[in-house]
């Protein structure tokens, strides 16, 4: 896992295409493996968060979609880690996460994220094990899976 984790550091610091890939494959492995990835949560912020940066200052210039892209898919993988069951007790990634949650853009990505989950949901079709569950506002984080 250690050795997946660090490509997928390298990753997210790379072209648009490679980091969504690798924001994608964090979201697969925080659903199917997520003992595993908590070891080193903590420690994905500082990659994170300089890539979130700089695809938010993209995302205000004339031609902003790539960057919303890869925002986009860097809140849904961010949220699904979020809510692994133990994602709680990493105090650095949680703590990532609710400065995530109070950037207008991002939060309003989510709600967005939640609109399209909760419309699937409601027309009777099947959902994927990689939806992203409902968020009402940006103070309210729910808790992880199996913590209630």
């Amino acid at each position: 896992m250690k050795d997946l984790v660090a490509r997928l550091e390298d990753g997210l610091l790379d072209q648009e295409d490679v980091q969504i890939v690798a924001y994608q494959t964090l979201q697969s492995v925080a659903t199917r493996q997520s003992a595993s990835l908590l070891e080193f949560l903590d420690d994905l912020p500082r990659v994170i968060e300089p890539s979130v940066k700089d695809k938010l200052k993209e995302a205000k210039t004339e031609e902003p979609e790539r960057a919303k892209d890869v925002l986009r898919a860097a809140v849904r993988s961010m949220y699904t880690m979020r809510s692994m069951q133990g994602a709680d007790q990493c105090s650095k990634f949680a703590n990532f996460y609710l400065r995530v949650l109070k950037t207008a853009l991002l939060a309003q990505m989510l709600k967005e994220m939640n609109s399209a989950s909760t419309a699937v949901a409601g027309s009777g079709a099947s959902t994927s094990s990689t939806a992203v569950p409902m968020v009402t506002s940006a103070t309210s984080v729910p808790a992880p899976a199996g913590t209630r």
